[in-house]
């Protein structure tokens, strides 16, 4: 297992700027061109400290995004 040491919320919050942004569109950019994935920007796990990554990646087959009982994260 990684011993990784994840950034808070608060401090989360001061690590956004223009360039974090401009860096994670242009990461979608990409992703979105492969068609056997699926990515998502700001969705909380259902793990650890209730993370919320810039950008989470899945199989396409396993998303099924349903309007009317929308998920609060993915497990």
């Amino acid at each position: 297992m990684l011993d990784i040491a994840f950034p808070t919320e608060s401090q989360h919050a001061d690590m956004l700027s223009l360039n974090h942004s401009y860096l994670c569109s242009q990461m979608l950019r990409q992703l979105f061109n492969n068609p056997s994935i699926e990515a998502l920007t700001e969705l909380t796990l259902d793990i650890d400290n209730g993370l919320t990554p810039d950008i989470c990646v899945y199989p396409a087959e396993t998303i099924h995004p349903k309007n009317a009982a929308d998920a609060n994260g993915c497990h």
